[in-house]
C-alpha cells in the first residue's frame, strides 16, 4: 500500500488499470492449472521428504511454463483482435495492453521455478523466515518500481519492478530457505498422489477464474483506461483490507486444522468456532472501515485525481462480507475433502453468470459491483451442510443468518 501510495504520485490512473487487468490474465491462467502442490507438501505424512519435494518442484516448473506460453499467446491473440473488436474507448483498445500481458508471463515462468522448500517452511510454520523473505522480496520489487517510475513515468514501471521482484523472490527461495536441493525427480506415484488431490482443487481454481476476476474483464469493455485504473486502486484497498485474514486462514488455519484432525480430531469443532469468531470480529471491522471510511480515506490520501475511487472503494467493501465462509473451506481441505471445494466453486459459478448481468441489467456499473461483491454468500448453505457431516458440532446459528444480514445490510445501505 506505502508502494501504491508513492505510485499514485508519479503516474496517471490508467497505468493501474492497465497493469491490473495484465496481471489478471496471467492470474487466471495461473488458476486455470492450480493443482495444489503447496497444500500437498502440508498435509502429506511424507511432505517433508526429498523425493516428496523434489517431484512437487518438477510439475511446478512444468506448470510455469505452460502458464508462460499461454500468457504469450493471451498477447498475440488481443494484439490482432483488440483493434477490430474492442471499443475505442475501452481499456482493451490501449496499444500498450498486449506488450504489457506478454511481459507478465516472466511473472509466471518465475513462479514455476520457486524452490518448494518454502512450502516446508510453511509446513514447518517457520513464519520468522517466510515473513522476513517475502518482506526482503517485497522491498526489493518496490525500490526497483519507484526508481523506474521516477525515471520512466509510464506503466512500464511497474512492470519492470514486478519482473525484479519475481526474480529476487526465485533467488531468494533458494538462498534463504533450508532443505534439500531441488532435483528433476520423475517419480510416477508422488505424481500421481498429487493429481488425486489436486483435481478437485484444480476444478475449484479453473472455476475460480470467474470468481476473481470475471468483474474485471467486464468492467474493461466498459470503463474508460481512466476509470478502470480508479476501480483498481479500489480493489487494491479492498485487497489490503483482506490480506491478513486471507495470510492467516490460509497459513495458520489450514495447518492448524490438518495438525489437529490428525492428533486430536474431537477439539476441531471448538478450534473452528474460537478461529471463526475471530474471524467474524475482523471482517466486520474491515467492512466498516472502508464503506464508511471510503471518502475520507481516499481524500486524505490521494490526489483529487483519484477522489472517485471512492465511490467504487464503497461498493466492493461487502465483499469483505461476504468472504466470511473461506474459513469453512480450509477446514473442509485439512479434512481432505477437496470434492466440497470443487463442488462449491461450480455452485459459486453458476450464481456468477445470474448475478453479473442481472445486476448490470438492474443497477449498471454500481449493480455489478455490487453483485459481484455479495455473490459468493450463495455457497454458504452446501458448505454448512458438508461441514456438518464431517462436525456435527461445528454449525451454529450465526452460519445460517450470515447471508440474510449481508444481504439486508448491502440493500439498505446501498439504497440510502
Amino acid at each position: 500500500m506505502g508502494s501504491n501510495l508513492l505510485l499514485t504520485r508519479l503516474l496517471a490512473p490508467e497505468a493501474f488499470g492497465l497493469i491490473g487487468l495484465a496481471m489478471t490474465v496471467v492470474v487466471a491462467l495461473s488458476l486455470l492449472s492450480d493443482i495444489g502442490i503447496n497444500r500437498s507438501i502440508i498435509r502429506e505424512p511424507d511432505g517433508d521428504t526429498p523425493a516428496f519435494l523434489q517431484a512437487a518442484w518438477r510439475v511446478k516448473v512444468l506448470r510455469g511454463l505452460i502458464i508462460a506460453m499461454g500468457v504469450c499467446v493471451a498477447a498475440i491473440l488481443l494484439w490482432l483482435l483488440g483493434p477490430h473488436f474492442a471499443a475505442p474507448e475501452s481499456v482493451y483498445a490501449d496499444p500498450l495492453l498486449p506488450g504489457l500481458i506478454a511481459t507478465t508471463a516472466f511473472v509466471a515462468l518465475s513462479s514455476g521455478l520457486l524452490s518448494c522448500n518454502s512450502d516446508l517452511a510453511n509446513r514447518r510454520m517457520d513464519y520468522r523466515r517466510i515473513v522476513t523473505v517475502k518482506l526482503s522480496g517485497q522491498l526489493i520489487s518496490i525500490l526497483a518500481t519507484l526508481g523506474a517510475a521516477y525515471l520512466n513515468g509510464s506503466v512500464w514501471a511497474i512492470a519492470i519492478g514486478i519482473i525484479i521482484g519475481a526474480i529476487a523472490d526465485v533467488l531468494l527461495s533458494f538462498l534463504c530457505y533450508p532443505g534439500p536441493p531441488m532435483r528433476w525427480n520423475a517419480d510416477p506415484q508422488i505424481a500421481a498422489r498429487l493429481w488425486k488431490f489436486g483435481r478437485w482443487i484444480m476444478l475449484s481454481s479453473a472455476l475460480s477464474i470467474f470468481h476473481t476476476n470475471a468483474e474485471k474483464f467486464i468492467l474493461a469493455a466498459l470503463l474508460t483506461p481512466t476509470e478502470f485504473g480508479l476501480y483498481i486502486i479500489a480493489v487494491t484497498w479492498l485487497g489490503f483490507g483482506m490480506m491478513l485474514f486471507s495470510t492467516l486462514q490460509g497459513r495458520i488455519g489450514y495447518n492448524a486444522f490438518s495438525e489437529i484432525s490428525l492428533s486430536r480430531r474431537h477439539d476441531l469443532p471448538r478450534v473452528y468456532r474460537k478461529l471463526q469468531w475471530l474471524a467474524d470480529l475482523y471482517l466486520i471491522s474491515v467492512f466498516a472501515t472502508l464503506h464508511f471510511g471510503a471518502s475520507p480515506l481516499i481524500d486524505l490520501l490521494y490526489t483529487d485525481t483519484y477522489s472517485e475511487a471512492a465511490s467504487f472503494l464503497s461498493l466492493t467493501a461487502f465483499g469483505v462480507l461476504s468472504a466470511r465462509y473461506n474459513l469453512a473451506t480450509e477446514l473442509l481441505m485439512s479434512l481432505g475433502d477437496s470434492r466440497a471445494l470443487g463442488i462449491a466453486s461450480s455452485i459459486r459459478s453458476v450464481a456468477l453468470v445470474i448475478a453479473l448481468p442481472l445486476g448490470y441489467w438492474t443497477g449498471g456499473v454500481v449493480g455489478l459491483i455490487l453483485a459481484y461483491a455479495l455473490y459468493p454468500l450463495v455457497q454458504a448453505p452446501f458448505l454448512l451442510f458438508r461441514l456438518h457431516g464431517h462436525l456435527p458440532r461445528s454449525v451454529n446459528l450465526m452460519d445460517l443468518a450470515w447471508p440474510g444480514l449481508v444481504l439486508v445490510l448491502a440493500v439498505e445501505l446501498v439504497g440510502f
